[in-house]
């Protein structure tokens, strides 16, 4: 695996992770439109992790 597609992981898994924390923490305030942007943002980025993962060995 090259470098650029670690770096690429690694930025994904961490927006992934901040968007989940700032839906939780909307939700606790009970924002719940921010909460859903953010849970949107979330699933996006879920995606694109699920097609770097899955493109594999293919890319590089």
């Amino acid at each position: 695996m090259n470098q650029n597609r670690k770096t690429l992981i690694a930025l994904n898994v961490a927006i992934l992770v901040l968007s989940v924390t700032l839906v939780i923490m909307q939700i606790a305030q009970g924002n719940t439109g921010m909460a859903i942007l953010w849970g949107v943002l979330a699933t996006a980025n879920t995606a694109t992790l699920v097609m770097h993962l899955k493109a594999g060995g293919r890319n590089g």
